[in-house]
């Protein structure tokens, strides 16, 4: 085998409903990033822009590796996550979160109530 680091990426499938509720499959790809204190691979993060408010996303991600002088390593897809972007409102300030479950994720949202003065 050629020496050489190894390099680890991820592969992020989105799913949703396009035109005439056929299936629309977008994949991106992101490479890992280490921790600067020991080289660990930390929690990843990808921003996945161009996501319509209020239509259903479904996400999975695999791991792939590449060793020097080796075939790539690919794992299988992780079970699949469903997230909605919120439709913007009025007073919103806060940016979406999502909150993982088994099944799905829920959209989770601070709205500042105007406030009233007492009459």
């Amino acid at each position: 085998l050629a020496s050489g680091p190894a390099e680890l990426s991820f592969q992020i499938r989105q799913q949703s409903e396009g035109v005439g509720g056929r299936l629309r499959i977008r994949e991106h790809s992101c490479a890992a990033v280490y921790s600067a204190k020991d080289g660990a691979v930390q929690e990843q993060s990808f921003l996945v822009e161009g996501c319509a408010p209020g239509r259903p996303y479904t996400f999975s991600i695999c791991c792939r590796l590449q060793l020097p002088g080796a075939e790539q390593q690919v794992s299988e897809f992780c079970e699949a996550v469903t997230a909605c972007v919120p439709a913007t409102t009025p007073g919103n300030k806060a940016p979406a979160s999502l909150c993982s479950t088994a099944a799905s994720v829920e959209t989770k949202w601070t709205v500042e109530e105007p406030s009233v003065a007492a009459a």
